[in-house]
């Protein structure tokens, strides 16, 4: 994960921040504390944040006290955020219900803090999450991955800079573990260079790797022929990058990769390889599905994947029907 001081430097940066009365701005830099201590990613800590900024702004204009807030008041602020007019019974525009679900979430652990340090006595936030539909995860189309590998391929061969060859090598070798091990971008980032190695030798790379995931929870992950290959190749121009950090992946400076470097690479590459939309838990989504297609239990897919509970990884169980049905109607001579 990057740096969390660097993270709330790039969110003060936004210019709603810069409209923020001292006494908000210093109520979400000590909310901003919490939630370093606690151990949030960086993702949730920039959504947290970047919500209570919005949810700061319109208090100032209605002039309310933070700490007075009752339910109305948050009922007001996400009509006005869904440009609904009650009037007419009609909204300008439409929030998500994903989108209202995590500001509701942000809102109620920021006055959850404030409750816990006794500066409120009742958290006002009582307003039930709006209904999500289940949305299947995206997967990649097997064919698409290998278009993605055959892509950096190609480039490697017509490229002659060293530095530049070893981006291309690190990036190739992003795909291949993520997809290899199924991994989160997060758990893949926080590797460093002694994970990877049989008790400190460079010669020698695991085929099994012990990773801290959510929750600090450990799990075995495991690496197939080509990830090990693509990792040596990354291993052998790693020093063109001059690193300045012992994490396993750094940037063109030599410094510590972050979740948005890969995400934009990753959206570069998604256009040069001519392949559908390209993120990082993309590849964990495919890693599953293309497990069960194979024959995998479910009992096991959770384990690899560290989910908590089994209803978390039995999506995946649908998304690998759904590719049943398809091929069905593709190949049976009456399904057409």
């Amino acid at each position: 994960m990057e740096n969390l001081d660097s993270v709330f430097s790039q969110l003060q940066i936004n210019q709603q921040w810069k409209l923020l009365n001292p006494s908000h701005l210093k109520e979400i830099k000590s909310f901003y504390e919490h939630l370093s201590l606690q151990k949030k990613s960086n993702h949730t800590i920039r959504s947290y944040l970047s919500d209570l900024v919005e949810f700061f702004l319109f208090l100032q204009q209605e002039e309310i006290d933070y700490r007075k807030v009752n339910v109305q008041d948050i009922r007001n602020y996400f009509l006005k955020i869904s440009g609904i007019n009650l009037e007419k019974n009609q909204s300008k525009k439409k929030v998500k219900s994903t989108t209202q679900k995590r500001k509701i979430s942000s809102i109620r652990n920021f006055y959850k803090y404030l409750q816990k340090f006794q500066q409120i006595e009742n958290n006002p936030v009582q307003i039930k999450f709006p209904k999500t539909p289940k949305q299947l995860p995206e997967a990649f189309r097997y064919y698409e991955v290998q278009k993605l590998i055959e892509f950096f391929e190609k480039s490697l061969l017509k490229e002659e800079d060293s530095k530049k060859k070893a981006l291309l090598y690190r990036d190739q070798c992003i795909v291949e573990m993520l997809y290899s091990s199924g991994m989160r971008i997060a758990e893949l980032l926080n590797l460093k260079t002694q994970d990877i190695f049989y008790n400190g030798d460079p010669n020698t790379i695991k085929e099994e790797l012990k990773i801290l995931g959510k929750r600090n929870k450990e799990r075995y992950v495991y690496l197939g022929t080509y990830a090990i290959a693509s990792l040596k190749n990354y291993l052998f121009y790693r020093d063109y990058l001059k690193p300045q950090t012992d994490f396993l992946f750094i940037n063109k400076n030599g410094k510590r990769l972050t979740d948005r470097g890969v995400r934009d690479r990753l959206k570069v590459y998604q256009y040069l390889a001519d392949i559908s939309r390209t993120y990082p838990h993309k590849f964990r989504h495919s890693f599953a599905t293309d497990l069960l297609n194979e024959g995998l239990d479910i009992r096991t897919l959770q384990e690899m994947l560290g989910h908590s509970n089994l209803s978390t990884t039995q999506i995946y169980t649908h998304v690998s029907k759904a590719k049943l049905k398809e091929l069905y109607r593709q190949h049976h001579p009456y399904a057409k």
